[in-house]
């Protein structure tokens, strides 16, 4: 039994120091040189050394830029709509934190000596996705549209905050029926699921609860 005892420690030692390897955040190196660390539901997730969200009262949400490639008017006309729709879900995610005072989307709402952050964001890479590969794939992500996003909140001309964040067809409605659905409506509640978890981690992170 002594053994048996002992053998049995060894094995759940053996499987806790596995788990804890699991569960610790991978970090990589973002093609900015950045280190980035995995968040839950966002990809990369940087912070500057002693920043804190709540020490800000306003965000000013920028017009996303993008360097993404468009093969069609089609495809440029998906994107330039998800533009509009990614800067409008940012507002409206981040001001249902109550994070900030403020979530704003055009200099001219900025209140005078407001404590600012300001987030940019751009669309590296867009796919608007197609019906005919969803009717086939779509519960697999096949002909799913795609966009990825990297994102920096600027303090004082200081970059303080980074992120990159992928969606492809994140909701149960666009994997069983998405061949029924227009790449555009899958996109939009791709950025609104996008815009919800980014919002979340500010959320999080200004009360100081841990990472998941």
């Amino acid at each position: 039994m002594k053994y048996c005892s002992i053998g049995a420690l060894a094995v759940a030692c053996i499987l806790c120091g596995c788990q804890s390897t699991t569960d610790s955040p991978k970090t990589y190196t973002g093609k900015d040189g950045i280190s980035y660390h995995e968040e839950k539901d966002i990809q990369g997730v940087w912070m500057a050394d002693g920043f804190n969200f709540t020490a800000y009262d306003t965000v000013l949400v920028a017009e996303p830029a993008s360097n993404a490639e468009s093969r069609s008017d089609e495809e440029r006309k998906v994107l330039e709509t998800a533009k509009r729709s990614l800067r409008q879900e940012l507002v409206n995610a981040l001001q249902d934190t109550h994070v900030f005072q403020k979530v704003v989307s055009s200099t001219n709402d900025v209140p005078a000596n407001a404590r600012l952050l300001v987030l940019q964001n751009s669309i590296y890479h867009h796919e608007k996705g197609g019906g005919g590969a969803r009717y086939f794939a779509g519960l697999y992500g096949g002909g799913q549209p795609v966009i990825k996003v990297n994102g920096t909140m600027m303090g004082g001309g200081q970059p303080l905050f980074r992120y990159d964040i992928t969606r492809s067809g994140e909701s149960g409605g666009s994997r069983l029926g998405g061949a029924f659905m227009s790449d555009e409506n899958i996109q939009t509640e791709d950025i609104k699921d996008l815009a919800r978890d980014l919002a979340a981690f500010v959320d999080r992170t200004a009360k100081g609860l841990p990472a998941k």
